[in-house]
């Protein structure tokens, strides 16, 4: 039996489920369920592996699952360090704290933003960076979990985001070019 995992998500585009299988880029499947899906995508492999094994092609290797130990090192600049440091000690909240509220809020914005139209996006993410500035742990309580941390920089994000009533994104391009 051969132990290759699989990824599975929603896909709007195609109102399906959809299966990915890493090692095997050409390999999709879709089902109106997530157990559909994946049973069609099972019958996919066996058919790529059985296909490659007729060619004798080798198989690839699969790919172990990743685990997070949650911690990772970061070189920055001293002064980047320094100011981090002060920004802590000033809102009474460790460095750690500090950075880690600082990285979900710019994940939230990166993906937040990401979803808006090209020319309103170019337009806001002035406005997104300075919120971020003005965001500070304290403002977030740190016995929060990191979902309602997610939750309170989405809202940040939402209404520092909003397209102004009346105005399509798509059609803000003066805006974005002004910017």
């Amino acid at each position: 039996m051969h132990k290759y995992g699989f990824k599975i998500f929603w896909s709007d585009e195609d109102d399906a489920y959809i299966v990915t299988c890493p090692e095997f880029p050409g390999l999709s499947a879709f089902g109106d369920t997530e157990e559909e899906a994946l049973r069609e995508a099972k019958v996919a492999l066996e058919l790529f592996i059985e296909s490659m094994q007729e060619h004798n092609e080798p198989l690839p290797v699969p790919q172990p699952a990743h685990t997070y130990s949650g911690q990772f090192r970061v070189r920055l600049p001293r002064t980047l360090h320094r100011q981090l440091a002060e920004r802590a000690e000033d809102e009474g909240v460790s460095l750690n704290a500090l950075v880690m509220t600082y990285l979900s809020a710019g994940v939230a914005v990166a993906s937040s933003v990401g979803q808006l139209d090209t020319p309103f996006r170019v337009s806001q993410v002035a406005v997104a960076q300075q919120a971020l500035t003005d965001l500070s742990p304290a403002s977030v309580d740190t016995h929060f979990g990191q979902a309602e941390i997610d939750h309170e920089v989405r809202g940040l994000i939402d209404s520092v985001c909003r397209v102004p009533e009346g105005l399509s994104a798509a059609n803000n391009q003066e805006l974005a070019l002004a910017a």
